[in-house]
């Protein structure tokens, strides 16, 4: 899940930005957190369009509050923005504050001690973040200790179309959805003659993997990588036990003849019309909005069903940015006040809400309505976020990129009953302890 959170629905983006920096906003009520100086400070950010204006508005209240100056620099959100950022950690010319990927860009930084832990950060100033749920936020996936304050991210819900559900006779996912109600629904939706899930298995089978091991655990243990392949390491059991029923699902003849369909396909049965379920991004949205206007008015979002541990609001998620602290800036008596300062400032709930959009965010404080209606896909989707129980990070974010591409890669073979699921996980295993992060 690589969907940083620059990315926005701009019409929901725009519209929010006119209502955030209201009097009515409790963050601009709110003075900075003491800040020393005057003095400067430097940040390098990705953001773009009104996700920019967004953030140089909070960025001047902020100097005008406590009379210290930012020099932002913008780089490009990819592999070669992050290179310059490496490059300038590297040189000795690191930002004291940046907004910045938590997966294998920042893995070096983390690896050699250029960025402040939060818990750090805590031990001196113990309300940092304190408006954030620390389940929700970005966890490194070197060590996956918690490095950054987010603004928002991507999630995966269950996209569903209500007039093949009610032409079944299926009820409307909700809240406590099941997973034997989501078998049994299948079926229905199946014996009137639709597909009940549109899915990729070949080429982009990881939502439901990911899904299907957390019904065999919990959200907070998601990110768990196995260490053996024996029925006694509970990870490696669960990672069995989803892929047999992302199996299962495919020989009741859920998922599209043959499995091996290109995920255009499989995005088309789902907005022509005739499928009844998919896994998908809410950004995703955006790509049906362009294929199919329509029908995003006819299409909803809801919760994945759940089995086990899992609640079914307990959701995917794919905030992997966040804001982070140098460790040189965080060590200096004269910055670290200002670097602190303006890092709160900065995720305060009204600026991360109208920077998040539809998005979801790691506030406690998210239960507020949508401030703009855009469709209802997007609008039940947005809600699905706003009303979630938990969130968890990808589990494939965590492995190698080697362990990820032999299990990914296979999860057809073994859906097609070609694959043993032990043989594919006993090689993952070795895998990723001989390609580590």
């Amino acid at each position: 899940m690589k969907k940083h959170a620059a990315v926005i629905i701009l019409l929901a983006v725009l519209m929010l930005f006119s209502a955030a920096f209201t009097e009515e906003e409790e963050v601009q009520k709110d003075p900075p957190l003491p800040a020393g100086g005057p003095l400067e400070l430097t940040a390098a950010v990705p953001f773009e369009g009104a996700g920019r204006d967004i953030f140089k508005g909070a960025v001047k209240e902020w100097e005008d509050a406590t009379g210290n100056k930012v020099v932002v620099g913008y780089y490009v959100d990819g592999d070669d923005g992050y290179a310059e950022i490496s490059d300038a950690f590297a040189g000795d010319a690191a930002p004291d504050v940046m907004y910045f990927p938590t997966d294998g860009p920042a893995d070096e930084l983390v690896r050699s001690g250029a960025v402040a832990s939060i818990s750090e950060i805590r031990e001196a100033y113990p309300s940092y973040a304190s408006n954030m749920k620390d389940g929700y936020m970005p966890k490194s996936t070197l060590d996956q200790q918690l490095y950054a304050v987010p603004v928002s991210g991507s999630f995966v819900s269950l996209f569903y179309n209500p007039i093949i559900l009610e032409e079944a006779g299926v009820a409307t996912p909700g809240k406590d959805y099941s997973w034997d109600q989501f078998l049994s629904d299948c079926q229905m939706i199946k014996d009137s003659g639709y597909l009940p899930i549109a899915a990729s298995l070949e080429y982009l089978p990881h939502y439901w993997f990911e899904y299907t091991v957390m019904n065999h655990g919990t959200v907070q243990d998601q990110t768990d990588i196995p260490s053996m392949a024996l029925v006694f390491d509970k990870t490696y059991k669960k990672w069995l036990a989803g892929l047999n029923d992302i199996k299962d699902l495919y020989s009741l003849g859920f998922f599209p003849e043959g499995g091996d369909v290109s995920q255009s396909y499989a995005d088309s049965l789902f907005y022509g019309g005739q499928a009844a379920f998919m896994l998908g991004n809410n950004q995703k949205i955006d790509y049906f909005r362009e294929m199919a206007p329509e029908m995003v008015n006819d299409l909803a979002a809801g919760y994945v069903p759940a089995q086990g541990g899992r609640l079914a609001t307990d959701i995917l998620s794919g905030i992997t940015d966040g804001y982070y602290i140098s460790k040189k800036t965080f060590d200096s008596e004269e910055k670290r006040d200002a670097a602190v300062s303006l890092v709160d400032y900065l995720t305060r709930d009204g600026i991360v809400k109208a920077m998040g959009g539809t998005n979801l965010t790691a506030l406690k404080n998210n239960t507020a309505e949508p401030i703009v209606d855009v469709d209802n896909l997007a609008d039940t989707a947005a809600a699905t976020a706003r009303n979630a129980s938990g969130a968890s990070e990808s589990v494939m974010d965590f492995v190698s990129v080697e362990a990820k591409g032999e299990l990914l890669s296979n999860v057809y073979g073994i859906a097609m009953g070609d694959i043993n699921p032990k043989d594919v996980l006993s090689s993952v295993i070795d895998i990723n302890k001989k390609y580590p992060r």
